[in-house]
């Protein structure tokens, strides 16, 4: 008997991807975008014909939704609730218009999670691109998920915010216009880490971005904050968050920073970011050196973090939105700083000192800003003979945060004179009967600080300094075709301001040119030749910068150049050479005979 083994191979189906399509045209597969989706398997491609799909989805399957054209492909949740829901990985959603979700946020009446034109739950490997996503209590919102990304997208309309990412990481922010997003564009919170937002225009704004409650290691590169109230502000965040090349423009205040630790401050921030076309020096672990304009010229905003022995001095930051941020910093010296114009809504915009004791700001101007000085838990630094004029309100020294007058429960005692000399405070109504320049009665602060001293004159700023001074024309090396010869300059000092210019030619008699004038003067009748021209710039401290320039004078003709003469004379040779000898030639020759005709009648 033999037994017969058979061995039998099954093949098992598998389904291949497929296209489904969704219009209100009877030749596609559906006309409602959810029953597509239910009807698909993963991997499947949901491609929507133009047209207005009012309808809420529900994504729980790795699928692709394509639309035809962001424009006109429209799904449009009525005002009520999510419009679409995310619960899937690896899903892709692209050239849509999604718009019109609820406007709510939070119980009562909503759930813990906005209403939000797109919302992604708990899953990985999740694209949003090229679509536009408006009208919402969040236009996105991604929480406890890895990978996601927001691209190429338009988002505006967001009650209290554009794309926020919680309790996620590894989310790609990148290259969406953002606008009109209520409370904050674009918002990382809850230990959201390692996510990377780049070159995205952010406009119009509450808070451009925020990173919040321990969002760290983050990169923020290539970014544009315009108009927004505050361009980025860092509340409470991880540490060691990147920071470069973006752009803060036109915003009322630019990097917020607010923190209880050392971590809060320890942010990777260079001078690539620039606020105003001015540069950033956000300066973190720095012992016993010199910070002046001349090591970090053209500031637009200035931090000290961790920061130990470092003297600062010579700085103007007018207008810069945030003033200076003393962080976890000590021994330090402020000497000839311009710290004003800062008049928004926050309790920030002078020196808001955050754990930081036993520095010193002398000669200085805190003037015209909503909050003068700060501090949080800083002790015994020591201001004198200081300007504190027109701010809002001088020194608080219970500051729990910018966001709220709320006290921290806790006065920090600081020192306000040295023993002979105080400050000047623009609202001292106190008197000097002996004249001798300092208040018979003291300034009081707050139960636990007393300026014993005031003063009753605004002190001078000792400004070290030389203003700066460039040459517009004529250029240095180049030829004038005039007798009046313009010289037109343009000077500038951001300490005690320009006091007057002199001009003079060829070591001549020196004309002076008041600050208040055009920068030009005209030389009359200057001769052909070789000329230099000094310019001298000078400050209301009396600093000086000279500036000189040479230039050629030309009256005559037009001048052709050497090689371009040499050139005509050799043509003019060659064809004078041509026209004698042809002439010669016509001379040898013999003479035609003439022949005369006759006239037949």
């Amino acid at each position: 008997m033999f037994l017969v083994a058979g061995v039998y191979h099954s093949k098992i189906a598998v389904a291949q991807p497929r296209i489904w399509t969704v219009d209100d045209d009877p030749v596609a597969d559906f006309t409602r975008i959810q029953d597509a989706l239910n009807a698909s398997s993963s991997g499947d491609t949901i491609f929507v014909y133009n047209g207005t799909y009012n309808e809420h989805i529900v994504i729980n399957k790795s699928i692709s939704l394509v639309g035809e054209n962001k424009e006109i492909t429209i799904i449009d949740g009525q005002g009520v609730g999510t419009v679409v829901r995310i619960y899937a990985l690896h899903v892709l959603i692209a050239n849509f218009t999604v718009r019109n979700a609820g406007k709510t946020w939070g119980p009562p009446p909503g759930s813990w999670s906005p209403d939000s034109c797109i919302l992604v739950d708990s899953v990985s490997d999740v694209r949003v691109t090229n679509s536009i996503l408006t009208d919402a209590a969040v236009c996105v919102w991604i929480a406890f998920s890895s990978s996601a990304s927001v691209s190429d997208s338009s988002v505006f309309g967001g009650v209290f915010g554009g794309i926020i990412g919680y309790a996620s990481s590894q989310v790609l922010i990148l290259r969406n216009a953002i606008h009109d997003c209520g409370m904050m564009g674009i918002h990382l919170d809850s230990y959201s880490t390692t996510c990377t937002i780049e070159e995205n225009i952010v406009t119009n704004n509450l808070e451009g971005l925020e990173l919040e409650q321990g969002s760290a290691a983050n990169r923020v590169e290539g970014n544009i904050f315009l108009d927004n109230n505050a361009s980025i502000v860092l509340n409470k965040c991880g540490g060691f968050n990147v920071f470069r090349r973006n752009a803060m423009t036109n915003n009322v205040y630019n990097l917020v920073v607010v923190g209880y630790n050392l971590d809060n401050f320890l942010q990777d921030i260079d001078s690539s970011n620039i606020v105003n076309d001015k540069l950033v020096y956000y300066l973190t672990n720095i012992r016993d050196s010199a910070i002046n304009p001349l090591v970090y010229p053209n500031p637009g905003y200035l931090a000290l973090v961790n920061c130990e022995g470092v003297k600062v001095e010579n700085f103007n930051l007018f207008s810069n939105g945030d003033g200076i941020l003393v962080a976890h910093s000590t021994s330090c010296t402020f000497m000839n700083v311009t710290v004003g114009g800062n008049t928004g809504p926050l309790v920030w915009g002078g020196f808001t000192f955050y754990n930081s004791n036993n520095n010193t700001v002398t000669h200085s101007r805190v003037s015209v800003n909503n909050y003068a000085l700060a501090f949080y838990h800083s002790d015994g630094n020591l201001f004198h003979r200081n300007n504190f004029e027109g701010n809002r309100r001088q020194v608080v020294s219970d500051f729990l945060s910018p966001f709220s007058n709320t006290s921290s429960g806790y006065v920090s005692v600081n020192a306000w004179d040295d023993g002979v000399e105080g400050n000047f405070w623009s609202d001292y109504m106190g008197v000097d009967r002996d004249k001798n320049g300092v208040g018979d009665t003291p300034y009081f602060i707050d139960s636990e600080n007393v300026d014993r001293y005031p003063l009753l004159l605004s002190l001078p700023i000792f400004d070290m300094y030389p203003p700066d001074i460039s040459v517009i024309a004529p250029m240095s090396g180049s030829e004038v075709r005039s007798s009046d010869v313009t010289v037109v300059w343009e000077g500038w000092d951001d300490y005690s301001g320009i006091n007057h210019y002199e001009i003079r030619i060829d070591s001549g008699p020196w004309h002076i040119i008041g600050a208040d004038n055009a920068t030009m003067y005209t030389f009359a009748n200057v001769s052909d030749g070789g000329h230099t021209v000094e310019i001298k710039a000078f400050d209301n401290a009396g600093n000086m910068r000279e500036e000189m320039i040479n230039f050629n004078v030309n009256t005559g003709g037009l001048r052709v150049p050497t090689y371009i003469g040499a050139i005509f004379i050799a043509v003019i040779v060659v064809v004078a050479v041509g026209v004698a000898l042809y002439l010669v030639r016509l001379k040898g020759l013999p003479r035609r005979r003439e022949v005369s005709r006759r006239l037949v009648r």
